[in-house]
């Protein structure tokens, strides 16, 4: 069975919003609108404010609704027979949080879930790779895997297949793999 990893942050939900809100109110002056780039945070914080701040809206991910058409993207998924791993770049202790928000708006089926802090090395040659950073794309066409993203400002510039959506993205995944 061929496999599909899916990212979440920036690709099921917007992890932005809030997290640019806090950082914002915790940090005056950080900017609140769409990252034009992948490391916007620098200028403003450190790291380990920019990961505590992170960490913090992982937390509350469950006041959250998923990006419409996540549902269809799962639905899509499982009907062209695919294993599907929800792959998620956070703490390792929080998956049973991510859990409880994928079930909670209906994203499944999904045979794997993991968290963690290098997805990387999970991802194999000829698997289907869903995720937003370029860092994932780059390193998913560099084995072989084909990559999907959603089109962000701060990924524009990655070779693979962006989408305007997750409906988009699903068909277009559907009839490339057909």
């Amino acid at each position: 069975m061929r496999r599909v990893i899916v990212d979440v942050d920036g690709t099921l939900w917007d992890l932005h919003t809030p997290l640019n809100k806090l950082l914002a109110k915790l940090y005056p002056g950080f900017p609140t609108g769409i990252p034009e780039t992948w490391n916007y945070f620098e200028p403003y914080v450190s790291i380990d404010q920019f990961t505590a701040a992170v960490k913090t809206v992982h937390n509350s991910q469950l006041n959250y609704s998923p990006f419409i058409g996540a549902s269809y993207l799962f639905q899509t998924l499982s009907q062209l027979d695919l294993e599907i791993i929800v792959a998620s770049h956070r703490e390792p202790n929080t998956a049973h949080l991510l859990a409880q928000w994928l079930n909670k708006h209906e994203l499944f089926p999904y045979s794997t879930l993991y968290t963690g802090n290098n997805k990387l090395p999970f991802i194999q040659k000829g698997d289907i790779v869903i995720d937003d950073a370029p860092k994932t794309i780059a390193h998913s066409l560099e084995i072989g895997a084909l990559s999907y993203y959603l089109d962000w400002p701060f990924n524009r510039q990655e070779e693979g297949s962006w989408h305007p959506n997750l409906f988009a993205l699903a068909v277009n995944l559907a009839e490339d793999i057909k």
